[in-house]
């Protein structure tokens, strides 16, 4: 097999190098900077007259958007779409050495995704593996180091949740990729707090770290008795915690009182100082502040970063995810990056609120999609994971024939002689509940799935529906409440969904309201 690989000046090096492992792969880089902008045109006269008859495949860009076929027909090649980053091509070159054969219609990272994720956690273990040993802190079964991946801090406020509830709660954001799980107390009695960290132990002690969070002496050592193996956190006011970390051989995060860079520093420093007399391992927490002060905690985090070069970082995401009114998807993904510039070690959410919901899991891909991509060089994109989850970067490339307005033919549908359906979610089982009723008594036979198709088949086969109006009705519905049961949330029936409809109304509001003087 010989194949060609086709680049840009900017991608060159990185082209050259995946192809070097490779006899049979050969490099042309066509006079242009960025590959992806190459077209139909600019491909057939840098290649026209050129003998490419003894490729099997001549590989374009992933990103090209050109006519391959037309490619095809007017160079007298096989021309096939590659990877859409330059860093993917080593394992595309491997899959076609073991017989895989690219697409002329889809990049060849989506036709190997699973495989690129699975590179893509290789990669983020070897980068890691370049961190000297001596900077590594254990933090349980994890170890947290200054340059390491941001490790996910989950908090759980715990005061009202039993341990069994706390226990649950903390297997779920472990699931969904905590590596610390934060348990927080505020009113709690010393025996609460060891068992919840005892039962949180027992359910997650293989897989994660359990730290204790209060500004409580009394808990804090509650919990580290009971094995929690972090101390969240000590300060200029509350130095306790550095004592008892010392008492227990756990590590401890340091918080300074002031907002101001040079006291916050001084205030660090004297923390770190009394930790290294007692041999205590700390991890640092220049305090990242709400919206409104963004910038300047990110300033302070910097200098933090420079004064202590080899102590790991803890960036507190959740202070501005939870205080943005804003799906918590893309604000993760920026707070991931803005870590992950500053070599933070640990990143924090605590999914307080439903817009939050699911930060953790939003974080922990976030964290290594920026890892990666900030230690190899390049862009958090193209990498074989995402967190596009409500949009995609790519609409159907196709266009639908024009039809015949439905409106004319829809009619109001009459009431089913059978019964209505009520429709509900409930987000904490994770469940769609439809209830049968009739004569306007809710006392009829309640189904419930996480699946709304498996829902609508049990109403039919059940007999509960008798018009095909009601059941088209209820297909539509089901399928908003399975969507919002997964995009957590919330969900009415007969709520049309709003989107993007409601901001447009909100925005020309505020515009009118703007004019008017």
């Amino acid at each position: 097999m010989r194949v060609l690989l086709l680049t840009g000046r900017r991608a060159a090096r990185l082209v050259r190098e995946a192809a070097s492992e490779f006899d049979w792969a050969e490099v042309k880089v066509l006079p242009i900077d960025v590959a992806a902008l190459m077209t139909t045109s600019f491909v057939i006269r840098h290649l026209r007259g050129e003998d490419l008859s003894e490729y099997d495949y001549v590989l374009l860009p992933g990103l090209f958007r050109g006519d391959v076929r037309r490619l095809d027909e007017e160079l007298g090649a096989d021309f096939r779409l590659s990877s859409r980053d330059a860093r993917d091509l080593p394992l595309v070159l491997r899959k076609m050495e073991e017989g895989f054969e690219p697409s002329k219609d889809t990049p060849a990272c989506e036709l190997l995704k699973e495989e690129l994720v699975e590179e893509l956690g290789k990669k983020l273990r070897e980068l890691e593996r370049e961190i000297p040993e001596e900077r590594w802190i254990e933090v349980g079964p994890i170890g947290v180091a200054r340059g390491c991946r941001p490790r996910v801090l989950s908090e759980i406020f715990a005061d009202n949740l039993g341990p069994s509830e706390a226990a649950r709660e903390a297997e779920r954001r472990v699931r969904h990729g905590a590596e610390i799980v934060d348990l927080g107390f505020h009113e709690s009695s010393p025996s609460h707090v060891e068992e919840v960290v005892r039962e949180t132990l027992d359910r997650v002690g293989s897989e994660a770290a359990v730290s204790v969070d209060t500004g409580d002496a009394r808990l804090i050592e509650a919990g580290l008795e009971a094995g929690a193996q972090l101390v969240l956190s000590a300060s200029p006011n509350l130095r306790e915690p550095i004592s008892l970390a010392a008492d227990y051989e756990v590590p401890v995060v340091l918080v300074p009182e002031s907002r101001r860079i040079g006291a916050a520093v001084r205030e660090l420093g004297e923390l770190v100082e009394e930790c290294e007399r007692l041999d205590v391992d700390y991890i640092l927490d220049p305090l990242l502040d709400p919206p409104g002060g963004v910038i300047d905690s990110i300033r302070r985090a910097w200098k933090v970063a420079r004064r202590f070069p080899d102590a790991p970082l803890f960036f507190g995401a959740g202070n501005v995810i939870e205080l943005i009114d804003a799906d918590s998807v893309g604000a993760s993904a920026l707070c991931a990056q803005l870590a992950v510039e500053l070599e933070a070690s640990i990143i924090f959410t605590p999914e307080a609120s439903g817009k939050t919901a699911m930060s953790t899991l939003e974080l922990a891909v976030a964290s290594r999609m920026c890892y990666y991509a900030h230690r190899a060089g390049g862009y958090p994109k193209d990498l074989g994971v995402d967190l596009l989850v409500f949009k995609d970067k790519r609409t159907d490339a196709t266009r639908p024939r024009p039809g015949v307005s439905a409106s004319r033919f829809a009619k109001t549908p009459d009431r089913d002689p059978r019964g209505n359906v009520v429709i509900e979610v409930d987000h904490e089982r994770g469940v769609i509940v439809a209830e049968h009723v009739q004569g306007g008594k809710r006392e009829g036979l309640r189904l419930e799935s996480e699946d709304g198709l498996e829902l609508g088949l049990a109403m039919v086969s059940l007999g509960l529906v008798s018009r095909l109006e009601h059941a088209v009705y209820l297909g539509y519905e089901l399928a908003k409440a399975e969507e919002r049961l997964k995009s957590g949330g919330r969900y009415v029936q007969d709520e049309s969904p709003e989107r993007y409809d409601a901001l447009i109304e909100d925005l020309n509001r505020l515009r009118e309201a703007e004019r008017c003087e």
